[in-house]
């Protein structure tokens, strides 16, 4: 018997029917289980390559959005990855080089805010000797040399100086270097993966990013969610860190429900970064005497985000209405998220007409 025309209708015939209170009842059973498998199935990493799975995320969004990454991998497709700072966009780039076909090659960093303009052209392109103060004897590889055959990541893209952009351009055309002070083209090949807490297309609009360049690095964009748009990844990200800190100081030291409550309530505007740092910080500065972290141990501007478990709450997390809004945010997060942000695709998915996907998207404040 089809199951959702049995909850449809009376189930009971003759001598008597389900009341409007046990069939509610029913139907909350129905869709709580629903819910549970729904949820079991978006979150599963079993289908993600080896190097994704230690990436902790039970947010469906931020697990669609390591699926399209694993499945871009093995390509040679350039790869932006963008998000506030602190969400983690380096951890997806390392998980995406592991897996590509380059994995056996170099992973070549660049942090393109931390090189002086003066000094980016000989950190990219090397030089032959002799060509500035302090070079070696025989010239200095540059890291697009050193990534031959790798990856070359270059993280912070929307810092590099106007000057290097357009000469990294022609690295991606010509697919071919050529050092500083040198007249030999040398031959090159490398997977690139960029990232940007800044919205590259901004940069663009505003003149300090080359708009041909931005299009030769965004070819798979990734935009990585902040921390409070995945609040069900805290728990599991704070039970990580604090097991990496009894690691490395050799002493146990647990999380309340409460004070756990309020880390998860909590806006993290420095992200999973910020989480991180501030679980250590507890950890060193707690007393020797003490075994669990409290809401008193934390900053007062986290402690007053406690909230909890009242019977209202816990009403909430199960009321059908409240379920069935929660799925239609994550559909349409999710939709957005597969089609780059293109409303008119992401209406085909949904099914739904455009009027009604307008209305969920004021509803629901999705804002991308």
């Amino acid at each position: 018997m089809n199951t959702m025309n049995n909850l449809s209708g009376s189930t009971g015939t003759g001598t008597g029917t389900i009341t409007g209170t046990m069939k509610y009842n029913q139907d909350l059973e129905y869709y709580k289980k629903l819910n549970n498998m729904l949820t079991i199935q978006l979150n599963t990493k079993a289908d993600l390559p080896a190097s994704f799975r230690h990436i902790i995320c039970r947010n469906p969004s931020y697990i669609n959005l390591l699926q399209k990454a694993a499945k871009a991998a093995p390509t040679d497709a350039s790869i932006c990855i963008t998000g506030d700072r602190g969400v983690g966009k380096k951890l997806i780039a390392e998980a995406i080089h592991y897996s590509s076909t380059k994995a056996s090659g170099p992973l070549v960093k660049i942090h393109c805010a931390a090189i002086p303009e003066g000094l980016f052209e000989n950190e990219l392109f090397g030089c032959e000797r002799g060509v500035s103060a302090g070079v070696q004897h025989n010239g200095r590889l540059g890291k697009l040399e050193l990534a031959n055959n790798g990856t070359l990541f270059l993280e912070g893209v929307g810092e590099m100086p106007m000057s290097i952009q357009v000469k990294l351009l022609r690295v991606l055309q010509e697919k071919e270097i050529e050092r500083v002070g040198g007249t030999k083209k040398l031959k090159t090949d490398f997977r690139l993966i960029t990232t940007s807490s800044r919205d590259l297309s901004e940069l663009v609009a505003a003149g300090t990013f080359r708009e041909d360049l931005f299009y030769r690095l965004n070819v798979i964009p990734i935009h990585v969610p902040s921390l409070k748009e995945r609040r069900e990844d805290i728990p599991e990200l704070t039970k990580m860190f604090m097991e990496e800190l009894h690691k490395a100081y050799g002493r146990k030291v647990t999380l309340s429900k409460t004070a756990l409550s309020a880390l998860t309530a909590y806006e993290w505007p420095g992200n999973v970064q910020e989480l991180k740092n501030l679980l250590e910080q507890i950890y060193i500065l707690l007393p020797e005497s003490v075994s669990v972290i409290e809401p008193s141990h934390l900053p007062v501007k986290i402690a007053r985000n406690q909230q909890p478990m009242s019977d209202n709450n816990y009403r909430s997390s199960f009321n059908l209405n409240d379920i069935i809004e929660r799925a239609e945010k994550d559909a349409i997060q999710s939709a957005l998220q597969m089609t780059n942000n293109n409303r008119s695709q992401a209406i085909e998915i949904l099914g739904i007409s455009r009027r009604n996907f307008y209305l969920k998207l004021k509803k629901y404040e999705i804002t991308r």
